[in-house]
């Protein structure tokens, strides 16, 4: 009997804690931009370039304003970058599936996607070797966003994703 209860109170121990782990959270306290309308949003992304195909998930796809963090996981074989962009208008989004690229990058220049918004943050290659993680926290805007990876041709094989930040 007295095994049985050590038993059932193990169980309970790490179903508790497991419940902790799963709706804990907070952030980082990184914030790069101010003060800051929401709670704190974590986004996980994920970039993979294996099987052939190129592909950003990102889950959530919509969190409320304030701070946002990118929690940035390259599943991948080689290196990636990872770019917020604020789009210049809202209902953008059909258009991002074509944008014009020159030498198989989205030309930018300076903090700009040409005709498409302001990059408001990024991770360079250096930053997210195959295999890696890395994260990166903003204050966001409410608005439309668009998060890609501008290594050549990778934003050509889909390795983008719309945003939205309300």
């Amino acid at each position: 009997m007295r095994r049985s209860l050590v038993y059932l109170v193990g169980v309970l121990f790490i179903v508790g804690s497991l419940a902790v782990i799963a709706c804990g959270g907070g952030g980082n306290g990184d914030d790069n931009g101010g003060g800051s309308s929401g709670s704190g949003n974590t986004v996980s992304i994920s970039m993979d370039d294996q099987g052939g195909t190129y592909t950003m998930a990102t889950s959530p796809g919509s969190v409320a304003a304030g701070s946002v963090t990118f929690d940035i996981e390259n599943v991948g074989l080689i290196a990636h970058e990872f770019k917020v962009v604020k789009l210049n208008d809202a209902g953008m989004a059909a258009d991002l599936t074509d944008l014009p690229t020159e030498a198989g990058l989205i030309s930018e220049s300076g903090n700009m996607v040409d005709g498409v918004g302001t990059i408001l943050g990024s991770l360079l290659e250096a930053d997210l070797p195959a295999d890696s993680s890395d994260e990166l926290t903003l204050n966001l805007d409410a608005g439309e966003y668009m998060l890609l990876c501008n290594v050549a041709t990778h934003y050509q094989l889909g390795m983008w994703a719309e945003f939205t930040v309300t």
